[in-house]
């Protein structure tokens, strides 16, 4: 997890292997890394998917998760999906 300015975290190469999935692995990771941004007096923490994998990208909606942009990234053959999710100290 990457800090920038403004009280913004960026989660970067998160993947559950495949046997692992649908265990709530994610669901765990999310709420780590929630809890660590807070206790880091951050305030959102961003992301970027690929914008065609529909079940993940309702996977991050159904956990909070906004959409920002979607952008065609030159050499990337997908186009990007940017998320964010706003911090409280209520935060699942």
């Amino acid at each position: 997890m990457k800090h920038a300015k403004l009280g913004t975290y960026y989660l970067e190469k998160l993947c559950i292997l495949p046997n692992y999935r649908h265990n709530g692995y994610g669901k765990d990771i999310l709420n780590y890394c929630e809890q660590y941004v807070l206790k880091n007096r951050g305030v959102r923490i961003s992301i970027g998917i690929i914008n065609e994998n529909s079940i993940l990208k309702e996977w991050y909606i159904n956990n909070g998760y906004y959409e920002i942009e979607i952008k065609k990234i030159g050499h990337l053959p997908f186009t990007v999906c940017l998320m964010n999710k706003e911090l409280t100290s209520e935060s699942e």
